[in-house]
């Protein structure tokens, strides 16, 4: 299913615990799911998941247990190329039909660039079949540089 995503799951528990913590910190979250502490903070920046607890003292960020489903979702959809933005409003509605619209919609972009990128081929390998065929059937010496006058269509 679309959860099948990289996850250490060894730093979910640690060896000296026997349940799972009440809260995680941002180097928790940041080790847990392979992303930056920097990232994670941005991510709370956007309002696009924010912690569940904000240490008064030393205002460090701490996040549940409930919300891991969020982070492993972020980081897919984030790895599939989806905006943040598009991120951000999914979460916020959790609709499957929007999803299947985002997924489908990147999908569409991604072979879009496809053919633009066939296109770029076909281009750049007849510019080098021409460059090829001229070195081979021409004898330098006889290639002349012209220049024609400017003309309007």
């Amino acid at each position: 299913m679309w959860m099948n995503c990289s996850v250490n799951r060894a730093a979910v528990i640690h060896p000296e615990e026997t349940r799972m913590k009440d809260k995680y910190s941002v180097g928790d979250i940041a080790k847990i799911f392979q992303l930056s502490k920097q990232a994670i903070r941005y991510y709370d920046s956007l309002g696009l998941i924010s912690p569940t607890e904000i240490d008064a003292n030393n205002k460090y960020r701490y996040y549940s247990y409930n919300q891991f489903m969020d982070f492993a979702l972020i980081k897919l959809l984030k790895d599939t190329g989806i905006k943040l933005d598009v991120i951000k409003e999914y979460l916020h509605q959790k609709n499957i039909r929007q999803l299947e619209l985002i997924l489908n919609e990147q999908i569409s972009e991604y072979h879009r660039q496809i053919e633009n990128t066939k296109k770029l081929i076909a281009l750049t390998q007849s510019m080098y079949n021409k460059i090829h065929w001229t070195r081979d059937n021409m004898d330098p010496g006889s290639l002349k540089l012209v220049t024609f006058p400017a003309r309007y269509f």
